[in-house]
């Protein structure tokens, strides 16, 4: 769990009474929002919440995600990188981090990803406990993906 300026691992029976314990939102009042890229990472978490006055208490999980995995978007920040963005893959999963985020959370990533828009997966990864909360909706990039031709094994594309 991103704690402030801490991450904090754990057992995930534990993060339900680390969120009482600092007066937050439960689980069950939480968002589940799938990481692709820099939003996986406490850092850069922590950075885009306290620039929105936002307290950064988030608990976040590993899980196996049906038909996305990590990709790049179609498009060049402003800072001068390319960023990561959603793929779909039906058939395939990717292990990717689960941000459980409160309603300030959510509106402040929001904030910080104007090329994206959210989307629900039509099969989100179960709850870390077996709970299944509403779907997880991953970042898709306005600007859609970027993609290379790709040519059978032992074949030149």
């Amino acid at each position: 769990m991103l704690d402030g300026d801490a991450y904090v691992p754990g057992e995930w029976r534990a993060a339900g009474e680390l969120l009482a314990a600092r007066g937050c939102a439960p689980l069950e009042a939480r968002h589940r929002v799938v990481a692709v890229g820099s939003n996986a990472a406490p850092g850069q978490l922590r950075r885009k919440f306290v620039n929105h006055g936002v307290r950064p208490v988030v608990p976040m999980a590993l899980a196996d995600v049906p038909g996305i995995a990590p990709g790049v978007s179609a498009h060049v920040s402003r800072w001068g990188y390319v960023p990561a963005a959603p793929v779909r893959t039906p058939g395939e999963s990717s292990r990717l981090f689960v941000l459980w985020l409160d309603e300030r959370q959510l509106a402040a990533l929001d904030l910080t990803e104007p090329n994206y828009v959210r989307r629900p997966l039509t099969d989100p990864p179960p709850h870390p406990g077996g709970r299944h909360p509403p779907a997880a909706p991953p970042s898709c990039t306005r600007a859609g993906t970027a993609a290379w031709r790709t040519a059978p094994a032992g074949r030149a594309a």
